[in-house]
C-alpha cells in the first residue's frame, strides 16, 4: 500500500490493518479500525524488517496483477512514487514492472525523492559539491528513464 503514512484514515488504511493482522502482526490497541496511528506503523516498519521479503520480481508480478483487476486499460498510464523504498528499490521495482508484456498502461515514475536523495547527500549545501550533485541526479534520472522502459539492471547502477 505504497502511498499510506501516518495520520491517513479511510478503507485503504484499513484494508492495509487487516492484511498486516493476516500476516501476524498484533494491532491489539485498536485493530482494523481504518486510522493510520502508531500502531499500524510499527506492524508496517516490522513487516520491512522482517527476513523474508518478496523478490523484486514477486512485488512487480503482484503489483501488475492488481492493476490488471482493478484500473482501466483505457488509461494512459501509472506513476509510481517511491515512498517507503530506497531509491534503487524503487527503480528495480519500476524496471520489473516495465518487463512484464502486454500492459495496456505505460507504466512510469514521479520520484522526487529518489530522484533528489544521492545529489541531496553529495551536496549537502556546499557550492564545491555541486558537480558531483549533478551528476549523480542526472545518473539516478538516466536509471528511472530505463526502469520505465524494463531495461535498467543493477550492474549499470554500480557502474556509475
Amino acid at each position: 500500500m505504497v502511498g499510506l503514512r501516518k495520520g491517513d484514515q479511510g478503507e485503504r488504511v484499513k484494508y492495509l490493518q487487516v492484511i498486516l493482522m493476516k500476516a501476524g502482526f498484533d494491532l491489539p490497541k485498536y485493530g482494523a479500525d481504518g486510522h493510520y496511528g502508531a500502531e499500524t506503523e510499527a506492524a508496517v516498519l516490522a513487516g520491512r524488517k522482517a527476513r523474508e521479503q518478496p523478490s523484486v520480481e514477486e512485488v512487480a508480478e503482484r503489483t501488475v496483477n492488481t492493476l490488471l483487476r482493478h484500473v482501466p486499460a483505457a488509461v494512459p498510464g501509472i506513476a509510481f512514487l517511491s515512498g517507503g523504498q530506497t531509491d534503487e528499490e524503487a527503480t528495480a521495482h519500476l524496471s520489473a514492472m516495465n518487463r512484464i508484456e502486454g500492459l495496456p498502461w505505460r507504466l512510469t515514475f514521479s520520484y522526487g525523492r529518489a530522484l533528489q536523495n544521492p545529489a541531496l547527500r553529495i551536496w549537502r549545501g556546499r557550492p564545491e559539491n555541486s558537480q558531483a550533485a549533478q551528476r549523480a541526479f542526472s545518473h539516478r534520472a538516466h536509471m528511472n528513464a530505463l526502469a520505465s522502459l524494463g531495461q535498467w539492471r543493477a550492474d549499470l547502477d554500480l557502474a556509475a
